[in-house]
């Protein structure tokens, strides 16, 4: 397992470092530069926030396990490591990236606010704006933490299932997979949602309670995010039992 971790740090989690120091840079500048710009406008009713560090690093992390993992399946294999093993040391790539990811996102967005002190222009994360930027758990660093954590493990999960079920396809079922995700989630779905109105009521009140929105609680939307990336990491290990490596 040692192995298979120096492997997956030295492969992914590097890549993933490599990545938030580049992306921070770069908005640390904008940032920057938007927020003196605002701050010189006097007399107006001129506000702003900026915030984007988290939805980068979901992409970020998806594409990450997306990519991987079917090449490392098969270069461990060469060596006689089992596929469980693989999986193991995979999810704990998954955990170690998304605490990364989360605690990027708690620091840069810390030391932003920190910055900059203006009532005009404020450094925000999607979880102040989905929760209230007044809500105190919202504020709350560790409350932050998790949840970015939990979101992160989310999409990492899912990256990590559609990589299992690619490897496992024929030729066909990968032309699918590859054609048939963003279409199934950026035009089916939406369109199935905006059409069917018992539909539309059913997932916004589960979204609703189970999002926390109600009590305005990001822990709950964290707990049942976490709950979404167990069922994704039990369906992966499964799936991955049954992969053929070709």
């Amino acid at each position: 397992m040692k192995q298979l971790m120096k492997y997956h740090i030295k492969d992914t989690y590097l890549g993933a470092l490599f990545f938030i120091a580049i992306y921070t840079i770069i908005n640390f500048a904008a940032f920057t530069t938007i927020s003196v710009l605002v701050m010189k406008v006097d007399g107006t009713e001129v506000k702003g926030n900026v915030g984007g560090f988290e939805m980068a690093y979901l992409i970020c992390i998806f594409v990450i396990f997306v990519a991987s993992y079917g090449e490392n399946l098969r270069f461990f294999t060469q060596y006689s490591f089992t596929r469980k093993q693989v999986i193991k040391s995979t999810f704990l790539t998954v955990a170690l990236i998304s605490l990364t990811f989360s605690l990027a996102t708690f620091i840069t967005t810390a030391i932003n606010n920190a910055l900059i002190h203006d009532e005009k222009f404020q450094f925000m994360t999607y979880l102040s704006e989905l929760y209230g930027a007044q809500s105190s758990l919202a504020n709350n660093g560790l409350v932050t933490i998790i949840f970015w954590f939990a979101l992160f493990s989310v999409f990492a999960m899912f990256g990590l299932f559609l990589a299992i079920l690619f490897v496992r396809a024929n030729k066909y079922g990968r032309v699918l997979i590859a054609a048939g995700t963003p279409v199934l989630i950026f035009l089916v779905f939406p369109i199935l949602i905006g059409s069917i109105k018992p539909l539309q009521t059913l997932l916004s009140n589960a979204l609703y309670i189970l999002g926390g929105f109600r009590t305005h609680n990001p822990l709950i939307g964290a707990l049942s995010l976490l709950v979404c990336s167990g069922i994704l990491g039990a369906l992966s290990y499964l799936v991955n039992r049954r992969t053929e490596v070709k």
